[in-house]
């Protein structure tokens, strides 16, 4: 773990512990300040969360967590994004079935939000989608109240998906 400090003049080496090699998401969670770290290319569904330190390269400590409820299945990177209005992470996951060997039509993935308050994840009902593969960028619009989500790869047209929630 890298970080820079207010002075913006060099990057400091504050951990050198992993727990992810190559394909995972992560993203600030502004309210507990942490860093939450979702999926890992060994295919994973733990949630490691990263307390930075007190001062910049001043190594933090890591938190695994495995939520409970509706569990996401286990997948590599995946678009992530934090509502700090509600204190949620909502992710967007492949689902098992999307394999390259499945055919097109069959290729899908759910919609999951995860609380880090009660480490609890819940499948949106209404949230599945076609298959994301790895061309997205999904970001939290706090102005709208709205997840923002752009798709697309040199088959698919750019898309963008207006993610809600209740």
């Amino acid at each position: 773990m890298w970080e820079v400090g207010p002075e913006r003049d060099e990057w400091k080496l504050a951990d050198r512990v992993s727990h992810h090699g190559i394909h995972h998401n992560m993203e600030y969670d502004s309210i507990n300040k942490k860093f939450a770290v979702f999926g890992e290319y060994r295919n994973m569904n733990d949630i490691w969360l990263y307390t930075p330190g007190v001062s910049p390269g001043l190594a933090g400590s890591w938190e695994k967590r495995i939520p409970k409820g509706d569990i996401p299945p286990k997948s590599q990177s995946f678009p992530v994004a934090f509502d700090d209005a509600r204190g949620i992470f909502l992710m967007v996951v492949d689902n098992p079935q999307s394999s390259t060997n499945q055919p097109t039509k069959a290729r899908s993935s759910s919609t999951f939000t995860y609380d880090p308050k009660t480490n609890t994840s819940s499948r949106l009902p209404l949230g599945d989608m076609p298959h994301l593969g790895m061309n997205y960028m999904m970001v939290f619009d706090k102005k709208h109240s709205v997840f923002l989500l752009v798709t697309g790869d040199w088959q698919t047209p750019t898309t963008v998906w207006a993610l809600r929630l209740p």
